[in-house]
């Protein structure tokens, strides 16, 4: 009996769960200056907002390219080395009753793409990726809370944010979403 004792590797309580994360949003530059945490206005987006009750991600597919290659009267499946172009991450949030969280993605989509404008609008008349971008960062957990593996998206922008619903009838909070590209993904496990 005590052999098998030492046999055993984990937690009998271990059980994965695919609903423990973390997420990190950090500002993207072209944010950093317009931020204040007492001014509450149009002009200014408050540092903390990015701090939200999220309840749902949904990661991208990665899949790489497949080329068939006609042969001998069969078709190969050859690899393309190359990846398929990634998915949008897709985040649902419960919006605050400030609407801090839900404004603060509304203006950087609009600095992506002024409704006035209709373009990037940067202070120093630069429309670089770098100063509208951000790396998000998405830590799955175990189930003590401890890091096990790490999604790294580099320069993520949001390019949607999702309706939502005024309904007195609805007893619990109101729900939002947005979704955001990005260039590159890295995992890794930590």
């Amino acid at each position: 009996m005590a052999e098998s004792k030492k046999e055993v590797r984990q937690s009998f309580l271990n059980k994965a769960r695919s609903d423990k994360f973390q997420m990190t949003i950090p500002l993207p530059p072209i944010l950093r200056d317009r931020t204040s945490r007492s001014v509450r206005s149009t002009e200014y987006v408050s540092p903390d907002a990015l701090d939200f009750s999220i309840f749902k991600i949904t990661m991208p597919k990665v899949a790489s390219s497949i080329i068939d290659v006609k042969y001998g009267g069969q078709t190969l499946r050859e690899t393309g080395w190359t990846r398929e172009p990634y998915d949008p991450v897709q985040i649902g949030f419960v919006i605050d009753n400030e609407f801090s969280n839900y404004w603060i993605l509304y203006k950087w989509l609009n600095i992506v793409h002024d409704n006035r404008e209709g373009m990037v609008v940067d202070p120093t008349g630069r429309q670089d990726i770098e100063g509208i971008s951000t790396t998000i960062s998405i830590v799955g957990l175990d189930e003590y809370n401890k890091p096990k593996i790490e999604f790294k998206f580099s320069r993520a922008v949001p390019v949607s944010l999702s309706e939502f619903i005024f309904d007195y009838q609805e007893p619990k909070e109101i729900e939002g979403g947005f979704e955001f590209r990005f260039h590159q993904l890295e995992v890794n496990i930590l």
